[in-house]
């Protein structure tokens, strides 16, 4: 996980497609289709990452998902940051 959020986080704010992702990792791309959804998704369930839809500067054609990072300086002291919002006080 640590090596897929490194590049995800160097690819800066345009974030990185899956397909894209496959490429530059090559632990990501060793696991099967179903693995590389469960690293990815637990990277999204901590908010380390985001998954996002980004469409053409003319707005035609298929929109691009791809995957982003959150914040690159997250402090683990802080917990309020992995608590859901439904369960804050």
């Amino acid at each position: 996980k640590k090596q897929v959020l490194a590049v995800i986080r160097n690819a800066g704010p345009s974030g990185m497609t899956e397909r894209e992702l496959n490429k530059s990792s090559r632990k990501l791309s060793c696991l099967d289709q179903r693995g590389q959804m469960n690293v990815l998704n637990s990277l999204a369930f901590i908010g380390d990452i985001s998954r996002i839809n980004m469409s053409g500067p003319s707005g035609r054609g298929k929109p691009r998902t791809a995957w982003i990072a959150i914040n690159g300086d997250k402090s683990p002291t802080d917990v309020s940051e992995f608590i859901s919002p439904c369960f804050r006080v």
